[in-house]
Parts: structure tokens; sequence; C-alpha cells
């Protein structure tokens, strides 16, 4: 991927969509996962860097997360499951981590 490249999939899941969008700003990948009406765990969106920093959305806290980026972004494609992979992201990587999100 070049710097500055945006490549975004959308998938059709239940009655919604989650759209993946990866991004290279020039400081490494960052992949995103974002519900649009497909999921009903809470997970709203997660985002995963190259480094494996990960923050994921989940009800009204943001979570953040080291872990291993491959192993993350495969188990979406594997799953195209938000909940499944915030579960996952739960009991694999290192919780840095969280903080309420105040609501607007």
């Amino acid at each position: 991927m070049n710097d500055n490249e945006h490549l975004m999939n959308t998938h059709d899941v239940g009655n919604g969509r989650i759209s993946v969008t990866s991004n290279d700003h020039g400081y490494g990948t960052y992949t995103t996962m974002c519900d649009h009406g497909a999921t009903t765990s809470g997970a709203t969106y997660i985002t995963v860097s190259a480094s494996g920093h990960t923050t994921i959305h989940w009800g009204d806290s943001h979570y953040t997360y080291t872990g291993d980026a491959l192993a993350i972004v495969s188990y979406f494609a594997s799953t195209l499951s938000m909940g499944k992979t915030a579960n996952f992201i739960k009991r694999t990587c290192h919780l840095e981590g969280s903080r309420k999100v105040e609501a607007a």
C-alpha cells in the first residue's frame, strides 16, 4: 500500500453492512471495521494499526489493546462478526486502557 492510499470494502451481514477500510497516511497502515446496523454486540468500530495497536468502540466505552494485527484482521475476515472479533481481541491481546465516551 502506498502513502495516502485508501481501500474500502463493504460486506452485507444480516440486516446491515460492515465496512472495512484500510489506509496508509505515511506512518503505517490502519484497518478499520465499522458497523452499519449489522451487529447486536455493541461493538460499533474496531481500528487496528500495523503495529498491533487496536481500539474498540464497544457500547459506551473505548478500549485500547496491543496484539497481533494480522491475527485480528484475519479473525474478522473469517467470521465477518464485530462481536466475535472484539471478544477475540479481549481474549488474545493486552488491554492498555479504557475510557467512557461522553454522550453527544
